[in-house]
């Protein structure tokens, strides 16, 4: 069962968006993309947003790109690092 649960979050393409915490540390929410909630309904209110952009978890780490309409914040290189720290290998 769990592996079929790591196969469908796997194949599904995600939405994230990155922010900074009154502590100075980043974090990452991730929503599956197919939802309808767009980005700015995820933000963290008072969070200083640092990205947006799509994600999908691949078995050698996560594959983040693309951008945000509803923020205007695109991708960075960093976030595949982040969503790596805080999801892996819980979800696979």
């Amino acid at each position: 069962m769990a592996k079929k649960r790591n196969e469908d979050i796997m194949a599904k393409e995600l939405k994230y968006i990155v922010f900074k915490d009154p502590s100075g540390m980043e974090n990452v929410i991730l929503i599956p993309a197919q939802t309808g909630i767009q980005h700015k309904d995820i933000a963290v209110y008072g969070a200083k947003l640092l990205a947006a952009g799509f994600c999908r978890l691949e078995q050698d780490g996560p594959v983040c790109y693309g951008s945000s309409i509803s923020l205007e914040l695109g991708h960075r290189k960093e976030d595949e690092a982040l969503v790596k720290f805080q999801y892996y290998p819980r979800v696979i």
